[in-house]
This record gives structure tokens, sequence and C-alpha cells, in this order.
């Protein structure tokens, strides 16, 4: 489920403002965000489109990116409003609890506080940052520390991670590249590696791991030679 849209329609409204959600809702029926279903009397679709777009917000309260400001008095939601930024701010650790792969945001890319980004279903670069990491020399991520579950699907994925040079942990889904190297990454210790689609093979890896965890990959003497060198390594899981 992308909840991009979604999100970046609450620009719309005034900063530190509570949102009806009762008109909020109906805005993103009125302008289409929510596909119509044939054969239904125009009362049913009206009802069922709600539904849907309430549904994408308690997506958006599930993962924090939207606070529920006001209940009615039998529980549901009556007004909603975004996290500050100052609360944005001073965010360590995002959880996203969702078996959906999620887009990552840039604004989650550019909060100074943020140390880890844990994804249940996986979560990818968005479309803006990768044009980033490939345009602008001076692109860098030097808060992170962590990031579970990273979807790697191409090169430029790759540099986002050059631009993200503390990294202490990683675990990531190669979905395209038979080979990867993550030697670039000086500081990692945790390495997570599962090959999707093919049966990946990792070039090089950096000398400073402590835990390095294989799954799908070509376990060939080649292979064997690049892990014996880790001469820290105290797990290997394979």
């Amino acid at each position: 489920m992308h909840l991009r849209p979604w999100f970046l329609y609450f620009g719309a409204f005034e900063e530190d403002k509570e949102i009806p959600v009762r008109k909020l809702i109906s805005l993103w029926v009125s302008e289409g965000f929510v596909k119509k279903e044939e054969h239904k009397t125009l009362e049913e679709e009206q009802k069922t489109l709600e539904d849907a777009a309430l549904g994408y917000l308690m997506k958006l309260i599930d993962r924090n990116l939207v606070l529920v400001a006001k209940r009615r008095f039998d529980g549901r939601f009556k007004t909603c409003i975004l996290p500050s930024m100052e609360t944005f701010h001073r965010l360590e650790c995002l959880v996203v609890n969702t078996l959906d792969e999620v887009e990552i945001p840039d604004i989650l890319l550019n909060m100074p506080s943020l140390r880890h980004m844990h994804f249940l279903g996986g979560g990818y670069f968005s479309a803006s940052s990768l044009q980033r990491a490939n345009n602008d020399e001076s692109f860098q991520i030097h808060n992170l520390q962590s990031i579970f579950v990273l979807e790697i699907s191409g090169e430029t994925d790759g540099k986002i991670l050059r631009c993200s040079p503390n990294l202490h942990r990683l675990k990531v889904n190669i979905q395209s590249s038979p080979n990867y190297s993550f030697d670039f990454l000086k500081k990692l210790e945790s390495l997570m590696f599962k090959s999707k689609k093919l049966c990946s093979t990792l070039i090089s890896l950096p000398l400073n791991l402590k835990q390095l965890t294989l799954a799908h990959t070509c376990m060939s003497p080649e292979q064997m030679e690049i892990i014996r060198k880790l001469e820290c390594l105290e797990v290997l899981k394979l």
C-alpha cells in the first residue's frame, strides 16, 4: 500500500491545526483518491469509498505519521493532526509494523536524530532520494546506524548506502543484482543478506564485520575465501 499521496495531502492544511476527519475523508473521496466500484447504488458507493479512505487514514495513524487529536463519544476519530516538526526532530527509532513494502519518505533521511529504521515488510528508497544520490555530490546521511529491512533493486540504492557511512547494522533483500559489494560501509558490524530472485554473490565485505547472515547466495570457493578474511567475524549463519 503506497501511502505517500495520502500523507502529502496534509500539506494542504495549516501546520499545527487540528483537521476534522469527516472533512478530510470527504475531500479524499471527492478528489478521487479512492477507486470507485461498479454495480453499487450511490449510497452504497459513498459508504464504501468513505470506509476505504478511513482505512488509509488509520494506516497513517498506525505508522505515527498522523496523530489522533480528538475522538467522538463512541471512540471514532473526530480530528487529527500532524506531529510537529519538533517531534519529528527528536525521533531516534522508527518501526513500521506492516507486512507491506513501504516507501521511505525523504523527510526521514533528513531527520538529524533518527538512528534506526525498521520496516517489517521492507522499505525502499523514494525516486527523489535516488535522484539526489545520482546528481547531488553533497548528499550525505550521517545519522543512520541501522536499517532493517531494506529492499535493493538497483545500483542507485547502493549509491544511497554509500552516503550512509555510519551504518552499523543492515538487513537487505536484493531483488535484481547478481553481484553485490558492501566494503564501502567501513563501520558495518552486522549484515543480513538475502537474495529474492537470484543466487547472488557477495564480491566484497567490510573487514570489521562481526555478524553475517546469508540466504540464497552462491557459496563458491571464492565466496568462502572472502568470508575467511573477516578476522573480526563472531557469528556466521548460512
